[in-house]
């Protein structure tokens, strides 16, 4: 278990949800990278809402209430709801209301003995947390570092990324980082 703990946005718990729902990841692997996962609150109303468009409408609504409920079980993922609303605000002026919220909760409890990470993918809000020296991950690293962690191979990696840029997913990741990763992974397993 890692003594790390993790601020996870929409996209990014959305992306792990697919993954998880066609039984390509189990979700409970993510313990080995972080204690736990915490989901904002505007992030959980986002991820459960029911939309019309995208990746909302490829599974019931229950369906991912039920992902997510499990999870808050089994204590992998928790709700925060506690942040300055100033803050939240502040972000907000820029971003998203789900990608304000775990960037305010990062600043809240960062201070502390914990160590925090932020899971972003959106482009505006991954380049606000880098000019506010943020600990942030996108999705792309969380799997890089998972299959490094697992001894899994590059070819893992590369099913999870045609998966998640395919037509069930849909989600566009920068093609220069998936194949700087997928080199890296090759590289790797010619000297191992």
């Amino acid at each position: 278990m890692s003594s790390k703990s993790a601020i996870i946005d929409t996209s990014a718990l959305l992306a792990l949800w697919c993954l998880h729902k066609e039984g390509m990841l189990e979700i409970n692997l993510l313990s080995l990278l972080f204690n736990k996962i915490l989901i904002p609150h505007e992030v959980e109303k986002e991820f459960l809402q029911k939309k019309e468009k995208g990746i909302f409408q490829l599974a019931p609504q229950d369906e991912r209430f039920s992902f997510y409920e499990i999870f808050l079980n089994r204590g992998l993922f928790e709700k925060c709801n506690d942040y300055d609303y100033g803050i939240v605000a502040l972000y907000h002026e820029k971003l998203d209301k789900g990608e304000s919220e775990a960037l305010a909760q990062y600043r809240d409890r960062n201070s502390g003995d914990e160590v925090y990470i932020t899971i972003l993918d959106d482009k505006k809000a991954r380049k606000l947390a880098i000019n506010e020296n943020i600990r942030r991950h996108g999705i792309l690293q969380i799997l890089f570092d998972l299959v490094k962690k697992l001894n899994l191979n590059a070819s893992d990696f590369k099913k999870w990324m045609n998966f998640l840029t395919g037509d069930f997913c849909n989600r566009r990741f920068p093609k220069n980082i998936i194949n700087e990763m997928n080199e890296q992974l090759l590289a790797n397993e010619k000297t191992d």
